[in-house]
């Protein structure tokens, strides 16, 4: 599996995958790499979406059921170092949802982060594939799906985003989908793309 070999080759300590497809009933195993543990989170019903998050056996990550809403696809984890905390966010929204649906993804991460950045925390990390189709995260959004309320949103939360590579090609248009927000980025010693595991 080409995610083994990422981790081989990068020695990553964790890895979030976006759309694994996996079903509820699917087993772990399936999926599993040799030293890494694994957190699921699954569509309750329909094909698609769906993410998991491998870290190393010897890191003390936490699943962070309490911060999750069963409607949206995002997974919450938690490392504590000394007396604060590291939190990673792993997020799949699927395109095309309607505006009730969006705002409530909107306002779920908006309650999430306040919540956490009143707590004792080093960093918070949300990354993830967010389907609104921008060309760019510093230009106007008028015409993604999430419009300017999510960079408002991030904005007035004190969140950077750090991906500026496009993830997403067809034959006559690109978009960057897939993005890392940190309110933290000076703990981020390098980000980008790297080609794509999977067809």
């Amino acid at each position: 599996m080409k995610s083994t070999c990422l981790c081989i080759e990068n020695k990553f300590d964790i890895i979030c995958r976006t759309e694994t497809w996996l079903q509820p009933g699917d087993e772990s195993e399936s999926i599993s790499i040799q030293g890494y543990s694994i957190e699921r989170k699954d569509r309750i019903s329909g094909r698609g979406g769906e993410i998991a998050v491998y870290y190393r056996d010897n890191l003390p990550w936490k699943r962070r059921n309490d911060l999750e809403q069963a409607s949206i696809e995002l997974a919450w984890l938690e490392l504590k170092q000394n007396k604060s905390s590291t939190f990673l966010g792993i997020c799949y929204r699927p395109p095309n949802q309607d505006r009730v649906t969006e705002d409530y993804f909107m306002q779920t991460i908006t309650d999430t982060i306040t919540h956490l950045q009143i707590s004792n925390h080093l960093s918070i990390i949300l990354l993830g594939d967010f389907n609104d189709r921008r060309k760019s995260w510093d230009r106007n959004h008028d015409n993604s799906e999430l419009r300017n309320d999510f960079f408002d949103m991030m904005t007035s939360k004190g969140i950077y985003q750090l991906i500026k590579e496009p993830a997403h090609y067809t034959h006559d248009y690109w978009s960057l989908l897939d993005l890392i927000l940190t309110d933290n980025p000076q703990y981020i010693t390098e980000s980008g793309t790297l080609p794509p595991i999977g067809s």
